[in-house]
């Protein structure tokens, strides 16, 4: 406990400069901020309640672009209509398990994404927060936690701008710190009975105002040096510190079981720690099409409504452009015209189009939205198309399974598992490791592949079984009939195990035996007879 109470001292005494370190991606982020995702916490410079957030954008084809994006991920990665992952046993195929076993750990899978499902999780909303940050600044926050109170799992996003990471020598994220806001009273509320610190409270006593603002750090951190057999809150796998930066002093300590903070990138280039992100690699078209737009509306207002020339003197000003106004002048001064400027807009509108497609390609919009063809295409075509798309993506989403997904169903488990949720494995799985096999859309298509080899080789196969029906002998049907049902993620509901598998085709076997018998009684019975009729017809003569 004093380790972990000494590293958050440290922590607090270097967060200056692990800010600093970070402010080099300030500028970035705001200018993503602006112009792509408007609604969230400012970096630079801190949004003010009910303040207009889409003043400085003009062209709102980033915005729509990052909507999309997100909403796709959604869709393709965890889909709230449909179970996107199953459990699995770490090193074992399923096909080898007992129909307990499987039995069990789809029956899980349903609990856990049940559970997603609830509406006081906030599973589904502060996950498409975390896509949306991700496709605008290629990194994102995701807490999850257990709700005492409610008596579920709960889920919270937090802005980038709130957010600052530490890596570890694996270039995995283990430190989290968390930037938030407090007035004295929340900082009391919070404590709950407990002792203040003592410049806090000198500060609270001296000052009285319970709205002053203070800064509060949240900080997530491996601890080095626990007590293993030591249970207590401190003495977790993971230190929970909350601390009041002002004062460099420990509000309050605890610790996690699991990393309670999601922190995926996008991508990451070697010596960074925080992502980029689809909107980074197109922020020079951004911030073109924005100006362009501007420059275009200015110039068709121009068109529409032009400034007028009008001679040194001789009007009464100010002059009336409205519908139906009269303008008087002296006689013989000239009349008023417009002033045309004779400005291009077409031109502007081609080269926005030009930045739009750039745009959208980073975003991958012309692969989510496959244009359709003119021609009919069969469902299997179109399920090529969609695999194809996705196949396309998966360096990206196979870096969400490993940051994001996976480390969250894990914690989801044990969080579930320690509230008494999860029922009790069955003995032959008693001590095995668990695993996490990813049924998705996304998923499948990286699997469509060895379905579809499989099933063309099968195809040739019979072709050839035509002339050579001894060829089908090389072929395990069961392997083959198993394997894709794995890559095809179907249900173990559905399917038979070994031993049941083994009786059926005894009794089959049985069966056709005792025909076979039956059939050759009936010849042996109806040889009989013939010779009896024979011998009759013989003795006649």
């Amino acid at each position: 406990m004093g380790s972990s109470k000494a590293a958050a001292r440290l922590m607090l005494e270097r967060f200056e400069k692990i800010k600093s370190d970070r402010s080099q991606w300030h500028s970035h982020w705001q200018d993503l901020k602006d112009l792509v995702r408007p609604h969230t916490s400012g970096v630079d410079r801190k949004i003010t309640k009910g303040e207009r957030l889409t003043r400085n954008i003009y062209d709102g084809t980033a915005t729509w672009a990052l909507n999309q994006f997100a909403a796709a991920l959604h869709a393709f990665l965890t889909s709230p209509t449909s179970r996107w992952f199953t459990l699995s046993v770490q090193g074992v195929p399923a096909e080898r398990l007992d129909l307990q076993a499987r039995a069990w750990l789809e029956m899980v899978s349903d609990i856990i994404y049940t559970e997603y499902s609830n509406p006081n999780v906030h599973f589904n909303s502060n996950l498409n927060e975390c896509y949306l940050d991700i496709g605008a600044f290629g990194t994102c926050s995701l807490y999850q936690a257990w709700n005492q109170e409610k008596k579920c799992l709960k889920f919270r996003a937090f802005p980038l701008s709130d957010t600052y990471i530490l890596e570890n020598d694996c270039g995995e994220v283990d430190t989290v710190i968390r930037s938030v806001c407090w007035s004295t009273r929340q900082v009391m509320q919070f404590l709950n009975g407990l002792p203040m610190p003592p410049k806090f409270k000198q500060t609270v006593d001296r000052d009285k105002q319970r709205d002053k603002q203070w800064t509060i750090l949240h900080m997530v951190f491996p601890r080095k040096d626990r007590d293993f057999l030591n249970f207590m809150s401190v003495n977790k796998p993971y230190a929970s510190v909350w601390a009041i930066h002002d004062t460099k002093e420990i509000l309050k300590e605890s610790g996690y079981d699991e990393m309670a903070y999601h922190t995926p990138r996008w991508t990451k280039l070697a010596g960074e720690v925080y992502g980029r992100s689809p909107a980074m690699s197109c922020l020079p078209e951004i911030k073109m099409v924005n100006a362009m737009m501007k420059t275009t509306i200015k110039a068709a207002q121009k068109i529409v409504d032009p400034p007028l020339q009008v001679p040194n003197d001789g009007f009464m000003l100010p002059l009336k452009t409205d519908p139906g106004s009269l303008v008087f002048h002296e006689p013989g001064i000239d009349r008023v015209e417009p002033l045309l400027t004779n400005g291009n807009i077409p031109i502007g509108i081609e080269m926005m189009e030009q930045s739009r497609d750039q745009i959208m390609k980073a975003f991958f919009i012309d692969l989510i939205f496959r244009q359709k063809k003119k021609e009919r295409q069969t469902t299997t075509e179109i399920v090529d198309d969609r695999e194809e798309m996705l196949r396309q993506m998966s360096p990206m989403l196979g870096r969400l399974q490993g940051e994001l997904l996976g480390p969250m169903l894990r914690r989801s488990y044990r969080l579930l598992a320690r509230a008494g949720r999860i029922p009790v494995a069955p003995p032959s799985l008693q001590g095995a490791s668990l695993d996490v096999t990813y049924i998705s859309p996304a998923a499948r298509a990286q699997e469509g592949i060895k379905v579809n080899d499989i099933q063309v080789y099968l195809n040739d196969i019979a072709a050839i079984a035509q002339f050579s029906p001894e060829v089908v002998d090389v072929i395990n049907t069961d392997v083959a009939a198993g394997e894709i049902a794995r890559l095809r993620a179907v249900t173990p509901k559905i399917l038979r195990d070994q031993e049941e598998v083994s009786g059926i085709r005894e009794g089959r076997a049985q069966q056709e035996e005792a025909l076979q018998g039956a059939q050759q009684g009936k010849l042996v019975a109806g040889a009989v007879k013939d010779l009896s009729v024979a011998d009759k017809n013989r003795r006649s003569i």
